[in-house]
């Protein structure tokens, strides 16, 4: 995504950040703003410089295995997809370039483990 904070290094140019997050079970629509680390249920997505959140624009997954539940707003039931990300293969998911274009969605978890 961008990070919108003026006072940042990244904010002020403008230029996309990156939060990594490893592997284990990441919810992006339940992540808190990450200012709570001890309390948080999730941990936040936030600028690594100002530490502030930003909006997601993609999520990248790379050398991982990963079962993605999702609902959209359209979407009657939990949809279930499991990818396997081998070899070089980089899996991206939302963005520009999209053919359905940016989805909004009412539940998503990623399990990400792996290979």
């Amino acid at each position: 995504g961008i990070c919108k904070e003026d006072s940042c290094v990244a904010g002020k140019k403008k230029e996309p950040v990156v939060c990594c997050r490893g592997f284990g079970q990441i919810r992006p629509n339940e992540d808190m703003d990450g200012s709570n680390p001890d309390t948080d249920k999730f941990p936040g997505i936030v600028c690594p410089g100002c530490k502030k959140p930003f909006e997601i624009d993609n999520f990248f997954l790379y050398r991982c295995n990963v079962v993605v539940k999702y609902r959209t707003k359209k979407d009657k039931e939990i949809q279930t997809v499991t990818e396997k990300v081998a070899e070089e293969k980089v899996w991206r998911l939302g963005g520009e370039g999209n053919d359905t274009g940016k989805e909004e969605y009412t539940s998503l978890v990623f399990n990400v483990s792996p290979l």
